[in-house]
């Protein structure tokens, strides 16, 4: 895999060409999350049934196996009125029953400490959004890669912070379609690997402030950024729904 440099090599002059660029990039008004109830809304937005995804694995797994110990035990178990076959049955239940017991319960104790541990989660979330979140609205600009050939294109989208003058995000995005024409698919992946959420500034220097690029999807128009926890690390990225997105305007 080349060097992520490989791909900023021609993002400075792609900058210094679009000082002329005319294009602008209107924001609009932006929701205000500016409550605790506000940013849960949005918070569970994102995670939609992810949320719940592993209670709901709970209580499939443990349906199924209360139907198989209903199944066993309507049975009569048989294998008793045959002596003979009981040794082999017991080591049966102990090979299969037995791992299957203590997956349950290990399941079960992981679903309870996972859901308990989920209001502190978003508490914690929101406490960073208060300090040091970005709200920011996505804007396409047109260019995209495919990381392979079965693998669908991934676009490249700005994230405009409001308050961004129109002219300031349209030579921004002028900027990125120019400078992202020219860099291969390998550099491309080199620069996004670990960092799907790049700060303009990173990219084309101190004066591109205001908006960060990303190859993530983006289902919807508004979205709230967090800062990583520590050097390495991603940000993190909460999409807002079309409907909460109208709910939070301001009046």
């Amino acid at each position: 895999m080349r060097s992520p440099d490989a791909a900023l090599a021609g993002a400075p002059a792609a900058w210094a060409r679009s000082i002329d660029a005319t294009e602008t990039v209107e924001i609009g008004p932006s929701p205000r999350v500016d409550s605790f109830e506000a940013f849960e809304r949005v918070f569970r937005d994102d995670e939609g049934l992810a949320w719940w995804v592993s209670a709901i694995g709970w209580l499939v797994i443990t349906g199924c196996a209360g139907i198989a110990v209903y199944v066993v035990a309507s049975a009569g178990l048989p294998w008793r009125q045959r002596p003979s076959v009981a040794p082999f049955v017991y080591a049966l239940w102990a090979i299969v029953g037995l791992p299957g017991a203590i997956g349950w319960v290990w399941y079960t104790v992981s679903t309870v400490r996972e859901i308990r541990g989920r209001p502190g989660e978003l508490r914690a979330a929101y406490d960073r959004w208060r300090h040091c979140g970005v709200l920011t609205r996505s804007v396409p600009t047109g260019r995209s890669y495919r990381p392979a050939l079965d693998e669908n294109p991934l676009s490249i989208n700005i994230l405009i912070r409001p308050g961004t003058d129109a002219r300031a995000a349209g030579r921004l995005r002028a900027s990125v379609r120019d400078w992202f024409r020219d860099v291969d698919v390998d550099a491309a992946e080199a620069l996004f690997q670990g960092r799907h959420v790049i700060p303009a500034e990173d990219i084309f220097g101190g004066d591109a402030c205001g908006g960060f690029v990303t190859n993530r999807p983006t289902r919807n128009n508004w979205i709230l950024l967090l800062p990583p926890v520590r050097s390495g690390a991603e940000w993190t990225r909460f999409q807002m729904s079309a409907d909460t997105a109208r709910d939070l305007q301001p009046e």
